[in-house]
Parts: structure tokens; sequence; C-alpha cells
């Protein structure tokens, strides 16, 4: 299992992005894209039409966000779509904080891409409410109820580019997975290997296409029932009727 973690630790494409803004003292740069997936965001970008650029451009200026928490020893795993984009808080609050704020921030965002963080919801209030406290409200009943919840809830991103609203570039860009979305194939079927609970909260058919491994034989696996509302609660995984394994892991860990 060592030899498996480190192989992802080194693999990991997100490395690159983030050894370029920590070369450029931790701020980010005019397009934060891995190199092997640039042409294809790019494209996509182009291909948008002005109306909906709005929507569905990815804001490259933005550093990625492909993970948030301790993934490798997570215990509860949530898969969803890309992270969201809101102007009043990636942009506008982004930029009214002070220099070392900032690099603060950016230095916590690295860490993360780099598969170096120890908590879901950071400590950090800054990098909290730039994110608008959307994991942080959706996984409160959870952390509120485990003590050790945050150490032990991770997420994965679809995709890792921000987005106001996500838009699949796949049959018009490309029929083929990004770069970095490989990885992130490779990283799930790890934590499915090592029997982690994962949830899909958002993009099922998009996940149950990319990782075969994602099916009903899956004992670990849940789907919330409202992916509109992805709130990690039990009225949330009736459906599935596993939540006492979300409950065992936490309170076993």
């Amino acid at each position: 299992m060592k030899d498996k973690i480190e192989n992802l630790l080194a693999e990991n494409p997100w490395l690159e992005v983030a050894k370029k803004v920590k070369d450029n003292s931790y701020f980010p740069l005019k397009k934060n894209v891995y190199s092997g997936d640039k042409e294809y965001i790019k494209r996509f970008n182009d291909k948008i039409q002005d109306k909906d650029k709005k929507l569905y451009k990815y804001r490259l200026k933005l550093l990625p966000e492909p993970f948030w928490g301790n993934v490798l020893d997570a215990e509860i795993v949530i898969l969803t779509l890309n992270p969201g984009y809101v102007k009043a808080k990636n942009n506008d609050m982004y930029k009214s904080l002070h220099e070392d704020e900032k690099k603060k921030f950016i230095k916590e965002q690295c860490e993360a891409m780099s598969l170096k963080s120890t908590e879901f919801i950071p400590s950090n209030p800054v990098r909290n409410s730039i994110s608008d406290f959307y994991w942080d409200k959706r996984t409160k009943h959870l952390r509120d109820k485990f003590k050790n919840a945050n150490s032990k809830i991770a997420l994965v991103q679809y995709i890792g580019y921000t987005s106001q609203n996500y838009k699949n570039m796949y049959n018009t860009i490309t029929t083929e997975l990004l770069d970095t979305q490989k990885f992130t194939v490779r990283l799930v079927k790890y934590l499915i290997e090592q029997e982690r609970v994962i949830i899909i909260a958002r993009g099922k058919k998009l996940w149950l296409e990319a990782v075969k491994e994602l099916n009903d034989k899956n004992a670990n696996l849940i789907t919330l029932d409202n992916y509109r509302n992805t709130y990690i609660t039990p009225n949330n995984c009736k459906k599935s009727g596993k939540w006492n394994l979300i409950e065992e892991r936490l309170d076993n860990k």
C-alpha cells in the first residue's frame, strides 16, 4: 500500500501547477492550468458562445481545486463535479485581502492540489469564506456529531477547474478524459480498493462511466437522494439505506 501511495503522490499532475505557483512566490499565474489539459480547456472556452461564457467558462485565473481534505487517509470521500464560481467571493473578496492573506490562501490551495491537506473544512476563515462556506454547510451534521470528522472526510472533483456552472466538453472537444481526470480515476480506484465509503454527490452518470468500479456491486457506494441538495445527512441517504456505514467509519476511527 505504501508503494501505491507514493506512486499516486509522484504521478499527481497537479504538482506541476502547484510548483509553478510556488515559484511565482505563491501568486497565481495568468492561466493556472496543467500543461496536458491546456489545449482542451482553451478549445472549450473558445467554443462557448458569448451568451454562455459567464455560466460555463473555466476561470483559469483561479487556482484549480481538484481535492479537499486528506484524501488518501479519508474514510468518507465525496465525489462531485467541479468547483463553483461566485464572483463576490472568488474574485472580489480575494482582491480585497492583504498580500500576506493572499499568500497564505494560495499556499493552502497548493497543499490541497498536492494531496497534502490534513483537514476537510479549512481552519483558515478566509479560505472557508472564499469557498462560500459551501461544504462547511453541507457536512455540518457530520462534523457536529463526530469530533474527528474533519480529518476523515475528503472530496474529489470530476474536473478541477472552476466555473459558475458545469457543462460537459466531451464529444464536442474531446472523447477522452483530461490528463488530470485520468489521474483522478486512478485515485478513486485506489480509494475503492481500500474500501473507503464513497458518496456520489453530483455527476453520478459521469462518475459511473469514468470509474467502472463504481457500481451496484460496491457495498461502500452511496448516492445522495437529491443531487441539487448535496447535504450529507441521513435524510439525503435514505434510498441507499447505507447511512450506517458513514457513522460506523467516523465513530470507530
